[in-house]
């Protein structure tokens, strides 16, 4: 392996660091597609997401209920609840798989995960260990969950929605919630030719 030095570009992100402040961009990649698609000229959008769409129940996109797919398992839940609980079944996997990374790499990891979830019946039943009847149905395999929550691998924390700094990546949102999260995320607006 060769030292190259200062890295300033790799995998289509440019990479600078001024006055002690790491900064990333795609804005050579993002110009690029751009022009190879002929979108110089579009109109700019506040948000990457369009707020105003809403999915009609039968239009061949949108689901009756909840369906969280991962890899190729398919589990169908019956409420946000469910769902949110079962996503964090696979949080909580890949934070186990991170930690195990990290005590490879010789890293400290004795306190526990923090996972942020904005579902306060998920939370609830992670907590409960009582199967009662809105969560008998839940395969066992979910409860992953509350074993590593008692044993202090992982901490769950209850998030606000307006304060879940992921749905900037997964939710259409209004130009003023975008803005709050993009700055929470201590991102900048770049300019792109």
């Amino acid at each position: 392996m060769k030292d190259m030095g200062v890295l300033h570009y790799c995998l289509g992100v440019s990479v600078t660091i001024k006055d002690g402040v790491l900064q990333i961009s795609q804005e050579q990649y993002i110009g690029k597609i751009m022009r190879k698609y002929k979108l110089q000229d579009c109109k700019t959008v506040s948000t990457p997401m369009d707020f105003n769409v809403k999915l009609v129940k039968d239009d061949g996109y949108s689901k009756p209920v909840y369906v969280v797919q991962y890899q190729s398992m398919v589990t169908v839940a019956l409420s946000t609840s469910e769902s949110e609980y079962i996503a964090l079944r696979f949080a909580t996997q890949e934070a186990v798989w991170l930690r195990q990374l990290m005590k490879d790499l010789q890293m400290d990891c004795t306190t526990a995960t923090t996972i942020y979830e904005d579902n306060q019946g998920a939370i609830a039943m992670s907590r409960n260990p009582v199967l009662h009847k809105r969560t008998k149905h839940i395969d066992i395999k979910y409860h992953f969950i509350r074993e590593k929550t008692q044993d202090g691998t992982i901490e769950l924390k209850y998030c606000p929605t307006n304060e879940m700094l992921a749905d900037i990546l997964t939710k259409p949102l209004s130009k003023g919630q975008f803005e709050y999260l993009r700055c929470k995320l201590g991102l900048i607006q770049g300019h792109i030719e």
